[in-house]
């Protein structure tokens, strides 16, 4: 077989065994189980957003995005004030689908 991919290949770009780079979207239970540890721990969602639970127990909602080749991070709140189906809501919002944002959502604030 002549166009056999070596298996090596499927862990190239960080995918495992049965991985395939697909990403399971968050869910409030696993939100909820989150436990802080010695360092904080990003909790990701996808399109850039996930949820930051530090080391004092704060879950905090944080969109990473790119305006003109450089790199921000949008603070959305923290959880449970900014539920999951909320927060997913306003990354639809963000500044990088309205070219014309200067990185806050309603009182937010890029870094």
């Amino acid at each position: 077989m002549a166009n056999a991919i070596p298996p090596l290949l499927g862990y190239l770009g960080g995918t495992g065994p049965g991985g395939l780079g697909k990403h399971m979207a968050l869910t409030d239970v696993a939100i909820r189980k989150a436990k802080p540890g010695a360092k904080a721990v990003k909790m990701t969602d996808g399109a850039g957003m996930f949820l930051l639970v530090t080391p004092a127990g704060g879950k905090l909602w944080r969109l990473k995005y790119r305006i003109d080749g450089r790199e921000k991070l949008l603070a959305m709140g923290a959880y449970p004030d900014v539920s999951l189906s909320e927060a997913r809501r306003r990354r639809g919002r963000s500044p990088r689908t309205d070219r014309g944002g200067q990185g806050s959502l309603a009182g937010e604030t890029a870094r």
